[in-house]
């Protein structure tokens, strides 16, 4: 609770915009946390290739402001929701806040070295 109060400031220094992402952030978090405990990752679609959709470089810069904007609210939430919320769960969320707009989306996936 104490937590939540210092970072009240913060908030309302975002104004309503701002404010909205995180809420926005935070339900897409558990929406996606939900979906990985009901779903085996084989059967979400994450593992087809999407390469004819992910041109970035046709991005329009209302696009790209959007993007900037959820990128930011998933590196604040995350931290601060009470379940775990890992690199597959922001993946899921940012895929599905970004479909309304037509932003596709195509993962990365690290070399272990």
């Amino acid at each position: 609770m104490l937590r939540a109060l210092r970072e009240f400031p913060r908030l309302i220094r975002l104004g309503p915009r701002g404010l909205s992402d995180m809420v926005i952030a935070a339900w897409e978090l558990a929406v996606a946390h939900r979906t990985l405990r009901r779903h085996p990752v084989s059967t979400l679609g994450l593992l087809q290739s999407n390469r004819a959709e992910s041109a970035g470089d046709d991005l329009t810069a209302q696009q790209r402001q959007r993007i900037a904007r959820i990128t930011y609210a998933f590196d604040v939430v995350p931290p601060r929701v009470p379940f775990r919320s890992d690199c597959l769960v922001q993946c899921l969320a940012g895929r599905r806040w970004l479909a309304p707009w037509h932003c596709h989306t195509h993962r990365h996936r690290r070399e272990a070295r």
